[in-house]
């Protein structure tokens, strides 16, 4: 079974994962939107002592270089990183992250990721050219589809697979500000562009999309990770 590598962040971890895969090691890894598109100058001077703006990017693994940015977005393009992933640990900066105080080991680690990681893919991903736009379906649904086991029922669109889908209004932008915390955030992007809609199986099986609608589930079968 292949091994997935969470929050691939640096170049010197992708080169592990890639030395392992030429020894016939089967690994699989995912790197974050913050790894991607923020470096480890958000933590400021050694001398600084702006710790509101500094815990809110207190994560693990730690924020890089803008190096290993670069080597990362060609590691996403090229396949050699599979996912875009995020565990989205989401804490207030006033009220939860500064109950470190000024020791930043007991800052509550973590920060959201999950509301822009399409969007920002797209707009720094797909938009400059970095990654085409079927590597974007790969990354953000296919290949995981796979791995886990549930391809082909979940991850394409296709006859006799679920009907999830996301459409994205690529004609307009917005100003966001998204990541370190709910209340001051890590990530900021004048770019995004939001997902009008997201349609479920159940909504176009029934025709309603309503909260009212009975609760429905079903139990998929996995196989084996490919």
């Amino acid at each position: 079974m292949p091994c997935y590598v969470v929050h691939l962040s640096s170049r010197d971890g992708l080169t592990e994962v890639l030395r392992a895969n030429r020894r016939g090691v089967p690994l699989r890894a995912e790197t974050c939107p913050q790894y991607l598109l923020l470096d480890a100058s958000r933590y400021g001077t050694a001398t600084g002592d702006d710790l509101d703006e500094v815990s809110g990017y207190v994560i693990s693994p730690p924020l890089r270089e803008v190096a290993d940015q670069d080597v990362l977005w060609q590691a996403v393009s090229d396949g050699s990183v599979q996912f875009i992933g995020t565990d989205h640990c989401a804490f207030n900066v006033h009220g939860q992250k500064d109950a470190g105080g000024d020791d930043f080991r007991s800052i509550p680690n973590g920060a959201p990721g999950i509301q822009l990681r399409m969007e920002l893919l797209y707009t720094y991903g797909v938009e400059p050219g970095r990654i085409s736009l079927e590597r974007y379906v790969e990354l953000n649904a296919t290949n995981a589809a796979r791995y886990f086991g549930v391809h082909p029922r979940k991850g394409i669109l296709a006859p006799g697979s679920d009907a999830d889908v996301v459409m994205t209004r690529t004609s307009t932008t917005r100003r966001t500000r998204v990541g370190g915390s709910p209340d001051a955030s890590a990530m900021s992007s004048s770019g995004a562009r939001p997902p009008c809609s997201t349609v479920s199986w159940w909504e176009i099986n029934r025709g309603s999309s309503s909260p009212a609608a009975p609760a429905v589930g079903r139990s998929d079968e996995r196989h084996r990770p490919s």
